[in-house]
């Protein structure tokens, strides 16, 4: 399969290229698995949060080489799975995140893509942030790379 060479981000400082593999189902599912895992952390997939994964995979240079439709039916289809079955498709999601282990490039904008579903509806609350520590853990990634915490919550 061809891989697609994407360059870095204009106004970027990062001279790394990125490469995703077009049409790799393996990757596509891994990041559906994480946005979905992210969105679901409080127990609902908000709007915001669903716009923020279609606006990250239209616009970001990182991941609009994977087909838009095909990335909406695989998220309403896992998402469907967590409301009826969490423990399934708790173990499909992390199955699919922990496909690419040993590939930290990849892990890493998975992670990125994660935390901009997370940071949708205007910060990482505690169910998120376990959500983006567990995707490290699968991903063997440190979550303090990303410069993610919780969003502290106001007391009552």
């Amino acid at each position: 399969m061809p891989t697609l060479h994407i360059p870095a981000r204009p106004g970027s400082s990062d001279a790394l290229f990125d490469v995703w593999t077009p049409d790799n189902a393996i990757q596509m599912d891994a990041v559906v698995a994480a946005c979905v895992l992210v969105a679901q952390a409080d127990g609902r997939v908000t709007v915001e949060e669903r716009q923020a994964m279609v606006r990250r995979m239209r616009t970001s240079p990182l991941v609009t080489v994977f087909d838009l439709d095909e990335i909406l039916s695989a998220f309403a289809v896992l998402n469907q799975r967590l409301d009826h079955d969490l423990e399934d498709g708790e173990a499909r999601a992390e199955a699919a995140i922990a496909a690419l282990d040993n590939q930290p490039t990849f892990a890493r904008l998975l992670v990125e893509t994660a935390c901009s579903v997370a940071n949708a509806d205007g910060g990482f609350d505690p169910a998120e942030w376990q959500a983006i520590v567990r995707i490290c853990d699968l991903l063997s990634l440190d979550p303090a790379d990303f410069d993610v915490a919780p969003t502290a919550q106001a007391s009552p």
